[in-house]
């Protein structure tokens, strides 16, 4: 039931956006996706400044990658 109430935000959120702001999204989620995920902060945080949760997610991920990939072998 919570994994169907997630699918519907997302799903619902995506038709909220406009063009222009579910275009940055996609591209985005394509540069996560291909492990860019520096890269893909700027598009994401432009989703997520329009409301939607999915690219506030993967942004916090891409945000959390970055910060492990600067740690050394001693932390």
């Amino acid at each position: 039931m919570l994994l169907m109430s997630v699918w519907l935000a997302c799903l619902l959120s995506a038709f909220s956006l406009g063009p222009e702001t579910q275009s940055a999204k996609g591209e985005g989620m394509r540069l996560y996706n291909i492990q860019h995920s520096t890269a893909a902060l700027p598009y994401l945080e432009q989703a997520a400044e329009a409301g939607d949760v999915e690219a506030m997610y993967y942004m916090g991920e891409a945000e959390r990658r970055q910060r492990m990939m600067n740690m050394t072998r001693e932390a």
